[in-house]
């Protein structure tokens, strides 16, 4: 502060010079609020969005009324990647079946749960044992075994003690159990209550018919036996209904476009990518040594350019970049299986579906609330006669989590294909989570063969 109010004492005027101004000049980060303080008499401004709103309502908001743009075009783009040691590797057009996006999940967003509430409670598998527990948990039937051991003697006895239900500490974890399902209100809860009451109200009658009629409980206290039966059953079988409640969930998800792929792909000039006669930037993204050395070769000004960025030209056009990083990296294995697929009559090309981007794959998962990001996409032809389609593999370490993710099918691309390493080679995983036959990646027709019996019956995106 006392350095600028120096200069302007002296007549000076204050100069701010802002890259990548869509990000740092929103009003309400920490350097819109300096810039905004400092009130600088001429303000520079870098940014690939020159049409972003949140520019737009900084310099209104700062008081700057006057302004005057400069575009750059797509070659002065290429020009400065080149200039900051970056090899371009430029989208292969045209490809067959490969629009300028590709198909992704977005998770529906349900206004009323109340069918699939029902559904999943109705379908609860309770076993014997847990419901002849939940009964006489409900009925204050439940024994345990105190042991004890006398401190002279060393004399041990056991009595048989009976315990008392807390119905309310149970009804509360039911609800933290409930609470914890995808979307769910508490209309949602009470159905579930309802319909696992219901299907529980039968197993309570018989037990409380064996008791002498005088000691019957009336209806109303046999239906709030009933829901406390039901509370025990929901806190044991929480995570039950919240698998189900996912899986429900992701058969309605939505396909929905992701953004769109990068016009190039970028990487350094002093480290080489091995040439790929199918991926859809035309090599092998780099060695999972490789990326972690990218930060190491590049110079601090040069690491500012390989970024995943969209620049916006005065025309409206577009032009997306993006980097070969940690994100698209692949192992040897699955360097050598993106070998094989070059190699394969069947494959027409292959995309590495990176992790987490904007304009990658995803697909929900039909037991957990998070995303998972295929590895590959692959549109291959089933059969000579077939029109190319899109299909999705996954090579992973756990194959007790691919067994989790291959629960759900994403509409349009089939079911997801998964490997997994197995020393020196990879495996198919099956669908119960455990190990399939050796892929062998000298002869593909085992691929292929994999892919046909697991073909979807709706046409791939993009046709």
């Amino acid at each position: 502060a006392a350095l600028v109010a120096r200069a302007r004492a002296k007549s000076l005027q204050v100069g701010l010079v802002v890259d990548e101004a869509h990000i740092g000049l929103d009003k309400s980060t920490e350097f819109g609020k300096f810039a905004h303080w400092l009130k600088a008499d001429y303000l520079l401004m870098a940014t690939a969005t020159p049409k972003d709103e949140r520019l737009n309502e900084f310099l209104i908001h700062a008081g700057y009324d006057a302004q005057e743009s400069f575009a750059v075009s797509r070659d002065a783009v290429l020009q400065a990647l080149a200039a900051h040691r970056l090899r371009v590797f430029p989208l292969k057009s045209p490809l067959p079946q490969l629009a300028r996006c590709l198909k992704t999940e977005e998770k529906p967003e349900l206004n009323d749960l109340s069918e699939i509430s029902r559904a999943v409670a109705s379908r609860l598998v309770i076993s014997p044992l847990l419901q002849t527990t939940a009964v006489k948990a409900a009925l204050n039937r439940i024994k345990q075994k105190e042991r004890h051991t006398e401190l002279t003697t060393g004399a041990v006895h056991v009595d048989e003690i009976q315990v008392v239900t807390d119905r309310a500490a149970l009804a509360r974890e039911a609800m933290a159990a409930l609470r914890e399902l995808p979307q769910a209100e508490e209309e949602d809860y009470k159905i579930i209550v309802q319909v696992i009451s219901s299907n529980l109200r039968r197993a309570v009658d018989d037990e409380i018919d064996n008791l002498p009629e005088d000691l019957r409980p009336s209806e109303p206290e046999r239906v709030r036996l009933a829901r406390d039966a039901a509370h025990w059953v929901i806190r044991s079988a929480a995570q039950d209904l919240r698998e189900d409640m996912f899986s429900e969930i992701a058969k309605q998800a939505k396909s929905v476009d992701a953004k769109p792929l990068p016009d190039v792909m970028v990487f350094p000039q002093d480290m080489a990518l091995e040439s790929s006669s199918k991926n859809i930037y035309g090599v092998l993204p780099p060695a999972s040594e490789d990326a972690q050395r990218v930060e190491q070769v590049l110079f601090m000004d040069d690491r500012h350019w390989w970024a995943d960025r969209t620049f916006v030209f005065d025309d409206g056009s577009e032009f997306t970049v993006g980097r070969f990083d940690g994100a698209v990296k692949l192992n040897s294995l699955e360097r050598s299986f993106a070998r094989a697929l070059d190699d394969a009559d069947f494959v027409l090309w292959w995309h590495r579906n990176p992790d987490k981007k904007a304009y990658a794959v995803r697909v929900v998962r039909g037991e957990h609330e998070h995303y998972f990001y295929p590895d590959f996409v692959v549109c291959l032809k089933h059969n000579p006669a077939d029109k190319p389609m899109q299909r999705l593999l996954e090579t992973k370490e756990n194959t007790k989590d691919a067994a989790r993710k291959a629960q759900h099918t994403p509409a349009g691309y089939g079911k997801v294909l998964f490997l997994t390493p197995d020393g020196s080679r990879l495996k198919w995983v099956n669908d119960d989570g455990s190990l399939g036959e050796v892929v062998n990646l000298a002869d593909m027709a085992g691929v292929l063969a994999r892919f046909a019996a697991t073909r979807p019956v709706m046409a791939c995106p993009g046709l």
